[in-house]
């Protein structure tokens, strides 16, 4: 048996954090948190996870400059991000030339999509 996928959930809010924790480790996930973007950096170095659950709005940086520096770090540069967001910001993830890797969500977000999504970009079926 493989283990299970290792996501990585970069969000300041937590009870988004603690839900999508709860919630992905019912589904087999392995999860780890970081609160902000300077901490998720470092963490998606340390753990080098399959998939990275990322919020656009947090202090000090957000999640678009998150998601470009985590793009120039040559060992997880081709991790999946899932960008999740209350505000609108296509159009700014429009203009970094979003990699097929990445994939953006609204807030609220429906479980069942993000499941869907996450499955995708893991190799995962519904069983």
């Amino acid at each position: 048996m493989t283990s299970p996928p290792h996501l990585l959930v970069i969000d300041d809010d937590v009870n988004i954090r603690a839900f999508l924790k709860k919630f992905l480790e019912k589904q087999g996930f392995h999860v780890t948190l970081a609160t902000n973007g300077l901490e998720g950096i470092e963490s998606a170095k340390k753990c080098c996870p399959d998939l990275i659950i990322l919020d656009v709005v947090m202090p000090n940086i957000d999640g678009v400059e998150t998601g470009r520096r985590l793009r120039k770090i040559p060992a997880v540069r081709s991790i999946p991000i899932i960008f999740l967001s209350a505000a609108y910001f296509e159009e700014e993830l429009k203009a970094d030339a979003k990699p097929e890797n990445e994939v953006f969500l609204m807030k609220p977000f429906d479980v069942k999509q993000l499941l869907e999504v996450i499955r995708n970009f893991t190799g995962l079926s519904d069983a």
